[in-house]
């Protein structure tokens, strides 16, 4: 899988929360600073980073950059973590960013995508029963409700749709969720659940 940032983690930078989750995680291996990945750049993230920079380089500006010499350092070859790990921080912390907070994800839930390279995860929250993909190229996606029966009963990412690559829209006169190769729409008028292909 590929460890990369999509954009800058620190002050003043944007803090996607799959980067500043990336960076957490990172920071936890060494030296191991007992981050709680959540995906949020605050206080002890900020000074895991400073003393991470201080203990590399004497100095620190709390910034890492895609490409930049901190990264570089914070992903060498002295920090070992697991790709599981790393997916399954992002699901965990898309589906408490949702308010999903209530769900719980056994490990017996998780299985990898059908291309091997992302992670599957299921999810039970207040309101029902989702499934979260965390995807290295698709990004994590949470998939709930009718638009999930529907694309279990085409394959899911293995299906003729692909992976998820957006949460539900709200688009009249419901929602829909995109994929790789089309969308599932929903209707709150009537329940109506229709799918649309992108020819290949």
């Amino acid at each position: 899988m590929s460890v990369q940032l999509r954009a800058g983690v620190g002050d003043g930078r944007p803090n996607h929360p799959e980067d500043v989750a990336l960076v957490q995680l990172l920071l936890n291996g060494t030296p191991r600073a007992g981050l709680n990945i959540d995906g949020r750049w605050g206080s002890a993230t900020r000074i895991a980073l400073e003393l991470f920079q201080r203990a590399q380089f004497g100095v620190a500006d709390r910034i890492a950059d895609p490409g930049d010499i901190t990264f570089s350092r914070l992903r060498g070859p002295a920090v070992t973590f697991h790709d599981d790990a790393l997916l399954r921080s992002f699901a965990v912390h898309h589906a408490e960013s949702s308010g999903a907070s209530s769900g719980s994800v056994p490990r017996d839930s998780e299985r990898r995508t059908a291309d091997g390279l992302g992670a599957v995860f299921d999810w039970t929250t207040t309101t029902g029963f989702a499934h979260i993909f965390s995807h290295p190229r698709w990004g994590t996606w949470e998939v709930r409700g009718a638009i999930l029966d529907k694309y279990r009963e085409l394959g899911e990412e293995a299906g003729e749709l692909g992976n998820p690559i957006s949460g539900e829209r709200v688009v009249a006169p419901g929602r829909v969720s995109w994929f790789e190769r089309g969308h599932i729409g929903w209707s709150e008028s009537d329940g109506f659940v229709s799918v649309g292909t992108i020819p290949g």
